[in-house]
């Protein structure tokens, strides 16, 4: 009993003693290969030349690439000629997005990734993607003893001397180099830089870059050189590009861009100065929030707001870029408004106006309201009592609406009559004053809805389809764009380029643009398009010719490239071709009005099968296949003369019946005895 009582201890501390070391092994197993992944680490910043004109940064290649694929509009952006030459690695993406839920995926491919597109090379479109491996970089040693189970098309495994590499080659010529050095991996699209970057050559650093934002914060951020900054935006627009001629660029500029679902977000910073006296004092100061964002009615579809300074700030920026021209449409606006007013247009507009104006249209209103904040009631009143009080403007207020007084400005009949000879009309806006702001608008009731939203607080910023596009809180803004493409384009998406393509197929946003002593910011909120609404397919829309009936179907057959799109035109029954988007055409001649339905019941495997019946006005009957073209025995004269559309049964035993017997008798007995089942 002792010697047992005895041995039980040692089996104890012998137990306790395994159950030590495997703990210290299996605590320094990932010790140890965390420490090995740091041995030798390269920062990815540091193989970056200095010649790059756009530089990516990436926190987390996880977080981008499932938000990237979890974006509604993918599809969309993916069909954009930009981003063609990297559309196979993003369809891989989305095809292998499920795997990132997994927690070793996740841990792999987590690490920071940098991006950069070659500027002043000689080549057009040279770039390469930096990955840091991280914590499974000491696997990249072994790459190339895997290279033999590699069987994936176009992907090739090529050794040069010591060195290895892997190639992705396309079926357009265009090849990627994916090779790494240490703990990065490089893939490039041009072999010269690719040898550069993988080599151990350390590139000359002849410039620093300071970053302002944190990439943490966003999927994405970018870095522009000011030269190609400045080179996509005068891309953009004709006015843009003459204002990039008076903006100098002092540092780089950077933006973030975040997906959603169902939202893209874009911030931006860009430091700028200017030669010109005004333009650089409006670059100096210090953007407010402007009281009018936050009176917008729930109901506004589009609004632009201008709080960038007063009338004459703005007009002293605005001479920069219209030049001589605007300065004579002033002097001329200034003596017309003197003589027949008796008030300069300092007077009539400058002395009592404040720093913001607004434009914004409502649903359902087909005017807009204009919105001009007033600094000086007492002035204002006195400017509109003297225009007033002249022969060429009256003040009515007979209109009451809904128990309110509105204003309008009149201008007198004999004068309207005089000007129409020379098909001018000056149009005789109604006004209202409320909350230090003149609202000025062609219909009186846009204007009374618009202020009555405003008493009951029913504002834009208080609904939740606002929050959800551009947040919970309001922004600094000197500039401010609320936009929806049904209504309006902004001036940013009338270019053609594929910046405002990509842009374009968000159907709905909020721009806002601030200043901060010398900095610009600027900041974009995009969805892609209202849940009631549709998305363009790539191709589409496509014009089918002139009267199109608006009874339309489709053919779904069991090879698509033979679908098609069946509609009247014309009094000519028409197929379309969803592949190539040619037009078949049967036209039944002299028999008046025809009619087009399907074919139900009937399989369509092919284009050749039948798929839809013809009818006119007269009685005679077709049955043609997905090519416009009659089925053997067809047309069948009825007899019948018809008045109104003709339509199938929904029973579908009728429908059965009737193809059952179409394959077993001539096509005349078939339709003789069940058209009147059939169609009706």
């Amino acid at each position: 009993m002792d010697k047992e009582n005895s041995e039980k201890p040692g089996r104890k501390r012998r137990f306790l003693r395994v159950l030590l070391v495997s703990f210290i092994i299996l605590l320094c197993i990932p010790l140890g290969w965390a420490a090995f992944s740091l041995i030798g680490r390269i920062n990815p910043d540091s193989i970056v030349p200095d010649s790059w004109a756009l530089k990516v940064r990436v926190h987390n290649t996880v977080r981008l690439l499932e938000r990237f694929s979890g974006h509604e509009a993918m599809p969309q952006l993916l069909t954009n000629p930009a981003f063609a030459e990297v559309l196979p690695l993003m369809n891989l993406v989305k095809e292998n997005a499920h795997q990132f839920e997994k927690p070793l995926v996740r841990l792999a491919f987590r690490g920071k990734a940098k991006a950069f597109l070659q500027e002043d090379n000689g080549e057009d479109g040279t770039f390469a993607i930096i990955w840091d491996s991280g914590f499974v970089s000491p696997l990249l040693r072994f790459l190339p003893s895997f290279s033999r189970f590699v069987n994936h098309p176009g992907l090739y495994h090529v050794r040069t001397g010591n060195r290895s590499r892997f190639e992705y080659r396309m079926d357009d010529g265009t090849v990627f180099y994916i090779g790494t050095r240490r703990n990065l991996v490089v893939i490039c699209n041009n072999l010269t830089m690719f040898e550069t970057l993988t080599s151990g050559e350390k590139p000359p650093r002849s410039r620093e870059v300071r970053y302002t934002l944190n990439p943490a914060h966003f999927d994405m951020a970018l870095i522009f050189s000011p030269s190609y900054f400045s080179g996509l935006l005068a891309a953009q627009d004709v006015n843009i590009a003459v204002a990039m001629r008076e903006i100098e660029f002092t540092g780089f500029i950077e933006a973030g861009i975040s997906f959603y679902p169902g939202k893209l977000e874009l911030q931006l910073t860009a430091p700028a100065v200017s030669r010109n006296i005004a333009l650089n004092r409006l670059l100096e100061q210090r953007s407010q929030l402007p009281n009018i964002a936050e009176m917008l009615p729930a109901q506004t579809q589009y609004s632009t707001i201008i709080s960038a300074g007063s009338f004459s700030q703005l007009y002293s920026v605005a001479a920069i870029f219209a030049g001589p021209v605007l300065d004579e449409s002033l002097r001329q606006a200034d003596m017309a408004s003197r003589m027949f007013l008796g008030l300069s247009i300092d007077d009539l507009l400058f002395s009592w106006s404040g720093t913001e104006f607004a434009v914004f249209g409502m649903e359902g209103r087909p005017h807009p309201v204009y919105a001009v904040q007033i600094a000086d009631e007492r002035r204002r009143q006195e400017v509109f009592n003297r225009a007033f009080g002249t022969i060429l403007l009256n003040e009515n207020i007979q209109l009451n609406l809904d128990g309110v007084r509105i204003p309008q400005i009149e201008v007198p009949g004999f004068l309207q009559a005089l000007l129409g000879r020379w098909n001018i009309r000056i149009p005789s806006p109604f006004f209202i004053v409320h909350n230090d702001f003149l609202f000025i608008s062609e219909s009186a009731e846009a204007l009374l809805s618009a202020v009555r939203a405003m008493q009951r607080n029913d504002v834009l910023p208080r609904t939740t389809a606002w929050r959800d596009l551009a947040g919970e809180r309001s922004q600094a803004s000197a500039f401010f764009l609320y936009y929806s493409l049904d209504r309006a384009l902004p001036f940013f998406l009338r270019g053609n380029t594929a910046i405002s393509e990509v842009l374009g197929m968000y159907r709905q946003g909020v721009a806002r643009m601030a200043f901060d002593r010398n900095t610009i910011r600027l900041s974009l909120s995009m969805i892609p398009g209202l849940r009631r609404e549709l998305t363009l397919v790539s191709g589409y829309p496509f014009s089918a010719g002139q009267n199109p009936h608006n009874h339309v179907f489709g053919i779904i057959t069991e090879r698509p490239f033979d679908n098609r799109i069946i509609m009247v035109r014309d009094g000519a029954a028409i197929a379309i071709n969803q592949e190539d988007n040619t037009i078949h055409e049967f036209e039944d001649r002299g028999q008046g009005r025809i009619w087009i339905i399907p074919a139900e019941g009937l399989a369509v495997r092919n284009a050749h099968d039948p798929a839809a019946w013809v009818v006119s006005a007269l009685g005679r009957v077709t049955l043609v296949n997905g090519n416009m073209e009659p089925v053997h025995g067809f047309p069948v004269a009825t007899g019948l003369r018809l008045s109104a559309p003709p339509a199938i049964k929904a029973r579908a035993d009728t429908c059965q019946r009737l193809s059952f017997f179409c394959r077993t008798k001539s096509a005349q007995s078939c339709f003789r005895n069940h058209y009147r089942k059939a169609v009706r």
